[in-house]
């Protein structure tokens, strides 16, 4: 059994920690373990990971280490989703821990005097070098930056760091807006919708640019999601693919809520057409779990009713250099409720969006009034005298 005290040794604790067939020691400045109580429990950590096989001199832990246990205790507490955990682990595997440019050998007993190390990766991530290591967009270094940020974050609360060192670094600026292609108009929407009739990515299409559906959602849509007679259609899961698993129901949406949207009648009537004819004509109802985007029989796959991947419909887009991509549909139906002056509000509640984030993305389509507002300024500060009311004078 392990047991633990703590000694006070003036400017530090002295941690003890019994083991067999040795005694662990650490000596931790106060400024660190501030009292009795915090290095006490700090100890009793220590030995935990000691009982456990986790634990690893901090003096000797490297930054890649470090990330390795954080990984691991994120992936613990469910803290990231599969897409999110498959990213920030590129992200470590990649850049953090890159051979030439990365911090993964830095101490971490040594992080908070390496300030210029972890800034000098933070610059390279956005430098050009050559055209097969290309500078990342400042959006995606913010996000290295964001990652890094939490990461150590967690290692002062572990009481491994004094202090977060990505508080003294600068971020990465983030002045680019969203400027991917949209199709400027409703008749450019409904030019795009017909110009995809006859392949996999018609309804797809259709469904995306008349309910500001993401592509997880749309392959996620299935019969029974469908209110016929009011056209509603509910949002209630994404699409993903899992490694080693293959394509996976998530049972919520990107901002784990659920939400319904009404589709235009053309639209209902074509999802009508498209189950009748699919399903030769049997009552809507039966076939209420199959997908709505799915693939036709085919008899050398088996692949009758299996839906259609997101990953699909984004590398078609790319393959046939589509004039936007799968999410620009999404952004195409914003843009245009944003032109016809709709509220962001409803906006952001049709397209599962905070609404601040749709009044930044969208304001500066929206009608602005300006002319309206000249007219009133016009009225009030340079009105013409009012012309005399009565029958002319006669001469």
């Amino acid at each position: 059994m392990l047991t633990t005290h703590v000694e006070d040794r003036g400017t530090s604790w002295r941690l003890v920690i019994n083991t067999q067939p040795r005694r662990t020691i650490r000596n931790v400045k106060k400024s660190v373990l501030k009292t009795e109580k915090e290095a006490k429990r700090y100890a009793d950590r220590l030995a935990d990971e000691i009982e456990k096989g986790l634990y690893q001199e901090s003096s000797s832990m490297t930054v890649a280490a470090y990330f390795d246990k954080w990984v691991k205790h994120m992936m613990i507490e469910g803290k990231w989703e599969y897409k999110t955990q498959i990213r920030n682990q590129g992200i470590i595997d990649n850049y953090i821990k890159h051979a030439d440019h990365g911090i993964g050998h830095i101490k971490l007993s040594k992080l908070n005097s390496s300030i210029l190390q972890i800034q000098d990766h933070l610059d390279w991530l956005q430098e050009d070098e050559n055209d097969d290591d290309p500078a990342l967009e400042n959006s995606t270094a913010r996000k290295h930056y964001n990652l890094m940020h939490a990461a150590f974050r967690q290692a002062v609360k572990w009481e491994l760091l004094p202090s977060n060192p990505i508080d003294r670094v600068d971020p990465p600026r983030v002045i680019k807006k969203y400027d991917a292609p949209v199709l400027p108009n409703g008749s450019a929407i409904v030019d795009f919708q017909e110009s995809q009739k006859g392949t996999m990515l018609f309804l797809p299409s259709v469904i995306s640019t008349t309910g500001s559906l993401r592509r997880g959602e749309v392959c996620g849509l299935q019969w029974q999601d469908m209110e016929w007679s009011t056209g509603r259609v509910w949002i209630r899961r994404s699409l993903q693919r899992i490694k080693g698993e293959g394509l996976k129901p998530k049972p919520y949406t990107k901002n784990k809520k659920i939400r319904s949207v009404v589709l235009p009648p053309t639209v209902v009537e074509l999802l009508m057409h498209e189950y009748l004819t699919r399903y030769d004509g049997d009552d809507f109802g039966l076939h209420g779990k199959d997908y709505i985007c799915a693939w036709p029989e085919d008899t050398r796959y088996g692949r009758r009713g299996r839906p259609i991947a997101p990953d699909y419909l984004t590398h078609e887009f790319e393959k046939k250099k589509l004039p936007i991509t799968f999410h620009g549909c999404r952004h195409s139906h914003d843009s245009l409720l944003a032109r016809l002056g709709v509220r962001n509000k409803l906006i952001a509640d049709r397209a599962g969006r905070d609404e601040a984030l749709t009044e930044k993305t969208y304001t500066h389509l929206q009608p602005d009034q300006q002319d309206e507002v000249a007219q009133l300024i016009e009225a009030e500060l340079y009105k013409k005298p009012e012309a005399p009311k009565g029958p002319p004078e006669e001469k």
